[in-house]
């Protein structure tokens, strides 16, 4: 226990010991404390805009840190308002930053993405919304918001300034205590707001966590509800336990202030400054800048308390333009220490929450400076209330806006969120020149084998089992080789992560070979079976033949039919185009005709139609075609086929952004596509094409 007694000249030892013990003790809970700030989008799948010819089997969202499963939520809508989902929110395997929501059969149209993140870390929230298409265009643009308010709600935003409050006050009390008794201030007054201080600050902590508490459904949602992430746990419970310390101490200084400093550094390391890059530099730079304005604000309040306001201005001003240069310095390198640049003062609004601020710094220097100037020109003691009342408003209007800017998200450290869908990190890097990739299903699973080079000879083999649950874990994954008179082919496969695998073999000879590929998943063994032609020749001369055939239609009828999983019941639908802007559709007694950026529903056959600008037009059969078969990687010719009595060769080719596996019959004269086959999480679809250029009359219901 630290001593009490008292060298010559002024301070103990003893003191200036606790005092730096105090100190070391706080940063050395620094390091328990995890990085926090707001969990921000970074990355969509689909992405904002994406126009897919099918629906995902699920809407994936990326965020900058880890996410509260409980507290965040994802809703997907489609025309009406109607819910898109199936299924709660789920976990993604290994990935503690990214939440996953199903998604059902969905029709053509576009589709609203809204989201709900709340970080982990730090019980920060954060909203936003975006919107996809599947077989029309939707607008490339999201929005977010981030704000104080959606973070912590106004009592959260209350209790923080409370909290604020009474640790700057105590901070200030125990640096100027003296000063201020100096100064003409009552020692039982210092005294008092000495207790007065932590108990507010104490009180601010037992009102959020009241708050928190009051709002959770269930007694299970308590906890991680009322300490509102990592950062807020350690943080709630350091600044808890430092004052009910500071409570019982408040009037032995060796023990109070390195309570206060315990209290100072746990709240500033549950912030932003936790976050930035040197979390320790900020963090320290933090503490300082909460230091200095305490000791401004003490400074301001015990010249009101004083009985002689002019002789207590004189000896306090001095502290006060002393942590005035000090609050100013540590707020410029904060705002460093967290990457704001200029160009974000304005753009964001973390940057104009921090304008605010500094334009209430100099409001208040200025009134110190006011008052020092008519102080210096021996005016009226009274004349002297008026500034200094001005800057104990100011003061407290410093203190809510410092509440807003903890509360309010940084400038992303990050890129933004991507405009368009991302490549599968198995699928993305293949060399569309030499691989092949093809796809097929088993009860829910969709298997994706990959060779290349698609000839014989060595070759590398990878696979991707896509499932509708996320955290299904796939074991024994082999792929299974064999040709008629040639010796069989085994190649176990490595885990690459996230149900990826891969592995390496050799294929004898030319020929027809079918590749198995088997693996363990719930405890069933699993095998599907897919036969090529080796070597598969390239299909980009193809399918650029197809899209020029297709974008020379003016009409075109189509059956859908499409499935969840194997075995599952058939959802149909049909559908007529007409160039160049309009297509009909039926699925399940519903009906919708779109026409340019109008769409018009009846969800019953006798109902009444109702219309929607979608604000985006419709284009067929451009860029409709271009957009389902768009960015393929790894084009082969697979195989030929009769179709309609139409020879066709067939065209194998993956999609990794979505990741989806297509294969085309394409009529080997004329280049249209009159079937065509999908394999995606969740959809098994199935396209014939007929009517091409038959008149098609489209027209809005009377």
């Amino acid at each position: 226990m630290c001593r009490t007694s008292r060298a010559r000249g002024g301070r103990s030892p003893w003191a200036r010991a606790c005092l730096a013990a105090g100190f070391v003790m706080a940063i050395s809970v620094l390091e328990a404390l995890p990085a926090s700030a707001h969990a921000n989008l970074v990355r969509a799948d689909p992405a904002p805009g994406a126009s897919l010819p099918q629906a995902p089997g699920a809407v994936v969202l990326h965020f900058s840190e880890a996410v509260d499963h409980v507290r965040s939520a994802v809703s997907v809508t489609g025309a009406g308002g109607r819910d898109a989902t199936v299924g709660p929110i789920q976990a993604v395997s290994n990935d503690a930053r990214a939440l996953r929501r199903r998604l059902g059969l969905a029709r053509p149209g576009r589709y609203d993405v809204a989201w709900t993140s709340a970080s982990v870390d730090d019980g920060h929230v954060e909203s936003g919304r975006y919107s996809f298409g599947i077989g029309t265009p939707a607008p490339a643009t999201d929005e977010s918001r981030a704000g104080a308010a959606s973070s912590e709600g106004l009592l959260g935003l209350s209790s923080q300034l409370m909290l604020v409050a009474g640790l700057t006050l105590w901070a200030g009390a125990l640096l100027l205590g003296r000063p201020a008794i100096r100064a003409g201030v009552a020692p039982a007054t210092i005294a008092a707001v000495r207790q007065a201080s932590p108990a507010l600050a104490l009180i601010a902590v037992v009102v959020r966590a009241a708050a928190a508490g009051a709002s959770a459904p269930a007694l299970g949602r308590v906890v991680p509800t009322i300490l509102a992430g990592r950062a807020g746990e350690l943080g709630t419970l350091l600044v808890a336990a430092a004052t009910v310390v500071g409570l019982r101490a408040h009037a032995r200084t060796p023990i109070a202030v390195p309570a206060a400093a315990i209290a100072l550094t746990a709240q500033a390391a549950a912030g932003h400054a936790g976050a930035a890059p040197s979390p320790a530099v900020a963090v320290g730079v933090h503490v300082v800048h909460l230091v200095a304005a305490g000791v401004w604000l003490f400074a301001i309040t015990a010249a009101f308390l004083a009985r002689r306001l002019r002789s207590a201005l004189a000896i306090l001003s001095p502290y006060a333009v002393a942590s005035a240069i000090a609050v100013a310095a540590t707020g410029v390198a904060g705002a460093a220490l967290e990457r704001v640049g200029p160009g974000q003062l304005i753009t964001t609004g973390y940057g104009r929450v921090l304008l605010v601020k500094a334009s209430v710094f100099v409001a208040m220097a200025g009134l110190g400076g006011w008052q020092a100037y008519r102080r210096r020109g021996r005016a009226r003691e009274r004349s002297l209330q008026t500034p200094v009342r001005l800057e104990a408003a100011a003061a407290g209007l410093a203190l809510v806006v410092a509440t807003v800017l903890a509360a309010s998200p940084p400038p992303p450290t990050f890129s933004p969120v991507r405009t368009a869908a991302t490549a599968d990190s198995v699928l993305g890097p293949l060399d569309g020149g030499q691989a092949l990739s093809i796809a097929d299903a088993t009860g829910p699973y969709v298997v994706g084998l990959t060779i290349s080079p698609a000839r014989p000879g060595p070759v590398n083999t990878r696979v991707e089992i896509l499932s509708p649950n996320a955290n299904d874990v796939f074991s024994d994954v082999a792929v299974h080789a064999t040709a008629p008179d040639s010796p069989s082919v085994t190649m176990p496969l490595r885990p690459l992560g996230a149900g990826a695998f891969a592995g390496d073999g050799r294929i004898a000879r030319n020929g027809d070979w079918t590749f198995g590929v088997s693996f363990l998943a719930r405890g069933v063994q699993r095998q599907v079976t897919m036969a090529v032609t080796l070597p598969a020749p390239d299909g980009a001369g193809e399918l650029a033949k197809a899209f020029a055939a297709e974008e020379h239609l003016t009409a075109a009828r189509l059956h859908e039919t499409l499935r969840s999983q194997v075995g599952a019941a058939p959802i149909t639908a049909d559908y007529q185009f007409r160039a160049p802007d309009a297509f009909a559709f039926t699925v399940n007694a519903t009906h919708e005709i779109d026409i340019g950026a109008h769409a018009y529903r009846q969800d019953q056959p006798s109902g009444p139609w109702t219309v929607e600008n979608t604000g985006v037009a419709f284009g067929w059969p451009s860029p409709y075609f271009r957009q389902a078969w768009g960015n393929p990687t790894a084009a082969r010719v697979v195989g030929a086929d009769i179709i309609d009595r139409v020879p066709s060769h067939i065209v194998a080719f993956v999609r990794p952004d979505l990741p989806a596996w297509f294969e085309l019959w394409i009529g080997a004269s004329d280049g249209l596509v009159r079937h065509e086959e999908m394999r995606a999480e969740g959809h098994l679809m199935q396209h014939d094409y007929t009517g091409f250029d038959t008149p098609t009359p489209i027209a809005p219901p009377r």
